[in-house]
């Protein structure tokens, strides 16, 4: 495809997510268990529908992998990725720190993202080989040392923290485990945060992630479904000796 074509796909990704977010449309929800040690709500399930919705009348013909409704990888290497509200633990415990993550995958490589932090209404956007954006702001990662700089840890495992929090603690400033790759990712990308681990096996959790940082001047390295996400080189290669 052409360059424009992925603009116009970025900006259609941008509406999708404004058409979903009506008032008060997240005041009324009820919870679920989603497993043993996860939860979806019913609004979980509406944005992705109301998405899954949109992106069909627009692109028929291109495949949806998401969370809820649409999570076997589909058979063409060309989709949408779709979590309609990541940080949903958060969510339902009224901790502002979720938001929805949508991306473009072609052929395989990653060519759009669009995270939208909800309670910050920040709107996150990333073309490959066009830079990283917020509210339409051009965003960079920050240069700043592994020790002058916070890490985040993540993963739907409950000894995680209490396995690298120590060890990380030896090369940065401080560690913080937000519970929402979309918190994590574009905190990065925007220069507050140094570095993310992220242990991930669902594709919509770190696709989007990964561009925007990557468009923002950071750099990724996967390992299985181990995510070693850094501003610098530095901060990969610190985090790396302990994974």
């Amino acid at each position: 495809m052409k360059k424009n074509v992925y603009e116009t796909i970025c900006k259609n990704l941008m509406h999708c997510i404004q058409n979903v977010l009506k008032p008060n449309t997240m005041q009324f929800f009820s919870v679920s268990a989603k497993g043993s040690d996860d939860l979806v709500t019913t609004i979980d399930i509406a944005f992705e529908e109301n998405i899954i919705t949109q992106l069909k009348a627009l692109y028929p013909n291109i495949d949806i992998l998401s969370e809820e409704t649409h999570f076997t990888q589909p058979k063409q290497n060309t989709y949408f990725t779709i979590d309609p509200l990541d940080g949903t633990v958060n969510f339902a415990n009224h901790l502002p720190l979720y938001g929805i993550q949508l991306a473009f995958v072609e052929k395989g490589i990653t060519q759009v993202a669009v995270v939208y932090l909800i309670p910050t209404q920040e709107m996150y956007y990333a073309i490959r080989g066009k830079g990283a954006f917020c509210n339409n702001q051009k965003i960079s990662v920050t240069t700043q040392p592994a020790k002058n700089t916070l890490v985040f840890i993540d993963g739907n495992h409950q000894q995680m923290f209490a396995n690298f929090a120590p060890k990380l603690t030896n090369d940065f400033l401080r560690v913080r485990m937000i519970g929402a790759s979309c918190v994590e990712f574009t905190n990065i990308a925007s220069g507050n945060a140094g570095g993310l681990l992220l242990i991930a096996k669902t594709p919509w959790d770190y696709i989007p992630g990964c561009l925007l940082v990557t468009e923002a001047g950071g750099y990724i390295e996967q390992h299985d479904d181990v995510f070693i996400c850094g501003a610098t080189q530095e901060i990969v290669h610190v985090i790396k000796k302990y994974v």
